[in-house]
């Protein structure tokens, strides 16, 4: 049984990373021409809009999240589409109203360019709404092509329009924004004809079907806050630069996390089949896989940081005008190891082991620590390096914090997998500050070599598994 769950999923991953790597490209492409045709201050509205719809998904209440935790082990033809179909009618009522109070909160927004991203958001809750439970349906059924292909097809519509705008010479980021609104929205009906047993036929009772309906959301809401709170560890960061700071720093700050989203697609990749993939495995068997995943996740993170020296040659040479946030572009690399380690690692098990309530605290201390440090750090220093970093030691401290939790769960010791990766931050952080970025990339790859011979066996033994 574990052996067979374990081998599947880590096999899904090759359709996850592919699906993943057409959203890199598509990554890649969209931070080198939408920055290149954009003024500073349209590129910086652009990434206001990405950064909110990001956190859309709190208008669920957890709905989606219930049905992946409620029904994670089912096959498709094994659920039950009649109580199921009920609750999401309730569920569709609940997205429409959230919809209509926040139009109306819209309108008292004074900043023109603001108003018209926020209505285009307060519009996209309902369908949105839909697509987080139909792409959860299809992960925790193992549809991994169909939710590879869902999660990933509309990065490629915007691109094609933004090749289209520099094509023509009109830039206007309002035309992304609706382009990203319709190709979302003509994929939601796809998804909804081929999940139609969960819209169309023989309904439960009403009082059934309310029954599911606050199930899912009694069981997905604090996983739900868990996940916000996770992504409000690095997004605060954004909020501080945007209120403190100007637009043309936001751009910039913005635009370094585009850079750091790039890699961070490679971590879905693993992250979205772990949950599954780890629910299927006996209980007796988990703490024998942590310290396996962590060391494919340090091995992972050893060599993803080495795009940082590609990156910032290419900010120089066709993005200079936003030279400024190479200042503190290394210290987001950092807390993209220990952000991939929280996103492959630590979630997939608070989830399986069903401590969402502990996940949803230790992060919400971590969002409390920022708060603390990272407001007067910004305030004082006005220096949206002092940002990063703090937002760095921030979620150092609160993947070590759950790291030692869920050790402590599973009645296993703490391991050098974390020294490892202190130690390759130390040595990055090295080759950043004290070489130039020709010597720094060379001694980091000598570095990275030394490190793949020392873990030789525990990376042959991740790619015979996935192949």
């Amino acid at each position: 049984m574990k052996n067979e769950a374990i081998s599947k999923g880590l096999k899904n991953i090759r359709y996850t990373f592919i699906a993943q790597m057409i959203v890199m490209g598509a990554g890649v492409l969209k931070t080198l021409l939408i920055p290149s045709f954009l003024s500073v201050e349209a590129y910086g509205y652009w990434q206001i809009y990405l950064f909110y719809i990001s956190y859309i998904g709190f208008f669920y209440l957890g709905f989606n999240d219930g049905v992946l935790l409620r029904y994670g082990k089912y096959d498709y033809d094994k659920l039950p589409f009649s109580v199921m179909r009920t609750s999401m009618y309730f569920y569709l009522v609940m997205l429409l109203i959230f919809s209509v109070v926040f139009s109306l909160y819209t309108s008292t927004i004074q900043d023109i360019d603001k108003r018209i991203i926020m209505s285009i958001i307060a519009a996209s809750i309902v369908m949105y709404g839909i697509n987080g439970v139909l792409v959860y349906i299809f992960l925790i059924t193992n549809q991994i092509k169909l939710y590879s292909f869902f999660t990933s097809i509309d990065q490629v519509v915007v691109l094609f329009s933004a090749i289209y705008m520099l094509m023509i010479g009109n830039p206007n980021y309002k035309i992304l924004i609706v382009v990203s609104f319709i190709s979302k929205l003509v994929l939601v009906l796809v998804m909804m004809y081929l999940c139609k047993e969960l819209f169309w036929g023989k309904l439960e009772s009403i009082a059934n079907g309310f029954r599911e309906f606050t199930k899912n959301i009694e069981c997905g809401l604090v996983l739900m806050l868990a996940q916000i709170m996770s992504m409000l560890l690095t997004g605060l960061g954004r909020v501080l630069v945007e209120y403190l700071g100007n637009i043309e720093e936001y751009a910039y700050y913005a635009f370094a996390m585009s850079v750091i989203n790039i890699v961070m697609v490679c971590v879905t990749a693993f992250a979205t089949v772990m949950y599954p993939m780890m629910s299927r495995v006996n209980s007796d068997d988990l703490p024998g896989y942590f310290n396996v995943f962590c060391s494919y996740v340090t091995i992972f993170n050893a060599m993803a940081v080495i795009s940082y020296f590609p990156a910032e040659f290419f900010v120089k040479i066709l993005f200079p005008q936003y030279s400024p946030m190479l200042d503190y572009l290394f210290v987001l690399f950092i807390l993209l190891t220990w952000q991939a380690k929280i996103n492959i690692v630590t979630n997939a098990y608070f989830r399986v082991l069903r401590k969402e309530r502990q996940m949803f605290g230790i992060n919400a201390c971590g969002v409390l620590i920022f708060i603390l440090i990272g407001f007067p750090a910004m305030f004082i220093t006005h220096s949206i390096k002092a940002v990063a970093i703090c937002t760095f030691f921030t979620i150092l401290l609160i993947e070590i914090i759950s790291e030692m939790y869920l050790r402590r769960q599973l009645g296993i010791r703490m391991s050098l997998v974390t020294v490892k990766d202190i130690v390759i931050n130390i040595f990055f952080i090295i080759c950043c500050i004290t070489f130039n970025l020709l010597w720094g990339f060379v001694i980091y790859i000598i570095f990275l070599i030394g490190f793949l011979l020392l873990n030789k066996k525990t990376l042959t033994e991740l790619i015979n598994k996935i192949k």
